[in-house]
């Protein structure tokens, strides 16, 4: 409660300070992840989704910022010690900012874009899908398991946005790279009697960053 209420009052801060009066939006979009360690096998399991609402604030001719709040799919298989693969969610609720120069003076009925460059807040730890193959299974090399990947995972992960930002009237379209700097395995631990190539009982499993690829598309629906 103590993040979510910390966010809202940087919420309403943005609100409060915006230099010109634009407006919020919904958004929806769709995107594809890797999760990068050596600790597991994972895989993309297809495309995520992501679904949301934002405020377009800060306005000044040529720049603007968007923060948004936001729930995140970003489906990875992990693949257990039996063969089976069990699918995870490394997205949650989000938060994120970004800034947005245009290349041209915005008008009406017009496109107009740019490039954009953003921060992104992760607040949730990795869930699982309930139809998973095993209650507890392991994970080749470092034979961690589900119960401590669900209970240890980072609950609070950060990354950056590079990409491009089009906008057409009420419309908005941005598709970007995001690279996450955090580690959510930081505080994992491997178990020994299964783990090889170096994992120890007890001791970390070490990094495991996600990166993904998406398409955002919104709507403004209104004025503050």
């Amino acid at each position: 409660m103590k993040r979510l209420s910390f966010f809202i009052l940087f919420f309403t801060f943005h609100l409060m300070n915006a230099q010109e009066r634009t407006g919020f939006y919904f958004l929806a979009g769709t995107n594809s992840s890797s999760l990068s360690t050596d600790a597991v096998v994972a895989k993309s399991s297809g495309l995520g989704y992501q679904i949301g609402f934002g405020a377009v604030m800060g306005y000044s001719e040529r720049f603007s910022t968007q923060l948004e709040v936001l729930y995140m799919n970003n489906p990875i298989e992990l693949q257990n010690v039996n063969g089976n693969k069990d699918l995870y969610n490394f997205g949650g609720y989000q938060v994120n900012t970004y800034l947005t120069y245009n290349l041209s003076s915005p008008e009406e009925d017009k496109l107009y874009f740019g490039p954009i460059v953003g921060f992104l807040i992760n607040l949730g730890k990795i869930s699982s899908k309930d139809d998973t193959y095993d209650t507890t299974p392991s994970y080749f090399p470092s034979g961690t398991s589900k119960d401590e990947l669900l209970t240890n995972s980072n609950g609070l992960t950060v990354g950056v946005s590079f990409g491009l930002n089009a906008t057409y009237n009420k419309f908005k379209a941005r598709v970007s790279y995001n690279y996450g700097l955090s580690n959510h395995f930081k505080d994992v631990k491997s178990a020994g009697e299964i783990g090889e190539f170096g994992f120890v009982e007890g001791e970390s499993v070490g990094d495991a960053k996600m990166s993904s690829i998406s398409l955002t598309l919104s709507y403004k629906f209104g004025r503050y």
